[in-house]
């Protein structure tokens, strides 16, 4: 069986001549992941897609069109990158707009993983919510507080719209593993290889040298998968594949899915051809409870920064004392209007030629700074970094011969209103009984 992944993330792009290369070829599933919560919070909790809308288009477009003339499925993951109902639904305006373009006709799967709250409250009362650790409290308000809680699905959901014969899968948030995983599983391939093939390939030719957002494709069979990216200009080699397997992993050995764990203690890997790699020996070893990853996010404020520097050794040599006033300084200025819980400023330091708290070569000393002001709302955080921004770049440190600005920023204006700001208000495993808690699947016949 012969798996595709498009690319790293859908919207990082590919190469043409790659795909049409590996399509020379019969393939059994062309699939890519759509989303991560690498980027932070802020796609989840407000709705937003992580990238363009002209790359999202053109990467479903070439894979769709690719699957249905090779009559295989094509399956996305995590769509719109955090794979919320909203991300969910940008991504099907894009595919329905593809249909129309190209008078096409198939069976559309779509994986809702939007948890409803009550359903979570029910669970986290009944003892069946865990963190994965001390630094993200779940409660029943902070559930609430939630813009939106999603569930990472495993292969099920997967299985079962292939076994309905859906064409087309689009799915919310999902196990990267579980888009490439599921078709070979449930047709018989031993889960610890295909759940250890679908790891690397998730991420495309990463596993390749030179690594790149690009095509490479699998062979799975019954005692060993292999790895070639699609592109001449790459090739899969052992050290590349092996420190792949590793990506996004606390442990080197084993890849933790909602069902069991992937056991690599044993995986061996070999240089098959110049470009691929064989790998083989790697087992799955099933969970004693079924869980499921919970990400959420809620909206704690409105950010405003601004971006400066400076090469002066003085400045670099105080920048401690400065800050320190700077913050006690704005404190006193806004308090009339602004209270301490209103608003929160941190300057985050980048250089300076720093060992430990001291400046070590202020001859050389160069320092970037990003005042970095979050309000309970845009007003309170542009007049607080303003404020701030004012202290810092007037202030008056000892030896300080110019009266002139201290700070060289890039950007006018200087001050730049970042809109809304969320924090992860779940980050947890949830205990289910069965994985179709976590996930609803609707079926559409498209175009016709």
């Amino acid at each position: 069986m012969r798996i595709v992944s498009l690319t790293g993330a859908l919207g990082y792009g590919f190469s043409i001549d790659a795909l049409n290369r590996v399509l020379e070829h019969d393939v059994d599933l062309i699939g890519v992941d759509g989303g991560s919560t690498d980027p932070g919070p802020h796609y989840l909790g407000g709705g937003k897609v992580g990238f363009t809308r002209e790359s999202l288009k053109r990467d479903l477009e070439v894979g769709i069109l690719a699957a249905l003339e090779k009559k295989v499925p094509f399956v996305l993951g995590s769509a719109g990158l955090a794979g919320g109902e909203p991300h969910l639904e940008f991504i099907v305006a894009l595919v329905d707009e593809i249909v129309e373009e190209h008078e096409l006709e198939f069976k559309l799967a779509l994986i809702h993983t939007e948890l409803d709250k009550q359903y979570l409250k029910d669970k986290l009362r009944q003892g069946k919510i865990a963190p994965f650790s001390d630094q993200i409290e779940l409660t029943g308000a902070s559930i609430d507080q939630s813009a939106r809680i999603v569930g990472q699905i495993g292969i099920e959901p997967f299985v079962e719209a292939l076994e309905a014969g859906a064409e087309v899968i689009l799915a919310g948030r999902a196990c990267d593993t579980a888009i490439f995983a599921a078709l070979p599983i449930s047709k018989g391939y031993p889960p610890g290889l295909a759940f250890h093939m679908a790891k690397i390939i998730e991420c495309g030719a990463m596993c390749a040298y030179p690594s790149g957002v690009d095509v490479v494709v699998a062979e799975i069979f019954d005692d060993h998968f292999v790895l070639e990216p699609g592109g001449l200009d790459r090739k899969c080699t052992v050290e590349r594949v092996a420190g792949h397997t590793l990506y996004e992993q606390a442990s080197p050995i084993h890849i933790h899915e909602p069902h069991g764990v992937a056991d690599l203690s044993e995986s061996r890997y070999e240089q098959l051809t110049d470009r691929s790699v064989k790998v083989s020996n790697s087992k799955f070893v099933p969970a004693e409870s079924k869980t499921v990853k919970i990400e959420g996010a809620k909206l704690v404020g409105y950010r405003t920064i601004c971006i400066g520097g400076s090469n002066e050794p003085l400045f670099v040599e105080q920048l401690d004392e400065i800050v320190s006033d700077t913050k006690s300084f704005v404190a006193e200025q806004v308090r009339d209007s602004v209270t301490p819980d209103d608003y929160t400023l941190n300057v985050r330091v980048y250089g300076g030629a720093v060992n430990g708290a001291e400046y070590v070569d202020l001859a050389s000393a160069q320092v970037g700074l990003v005042i970095d002001v979050v309000g309970a709302t845009q007003a309170i955080a542009d007049y607080v970094l303003a404020t701030a921004r004012g202290r810092m770049m007037h202030f008056d440190y000892a030896g300080r011969k110019s009266t002139a600005g201290n700070l060289a920023c890039p950007y006018s204006p200087s001050d730049l209103s970042l809109g809304p700001v969320y924090e992860f208000s779940a980050y947890h495993l949830v205990t289910v009984d069965d994985f179709s808690e976590a996930y609803r699947i609707e079926y559409r016949p498209v175009g016709g």
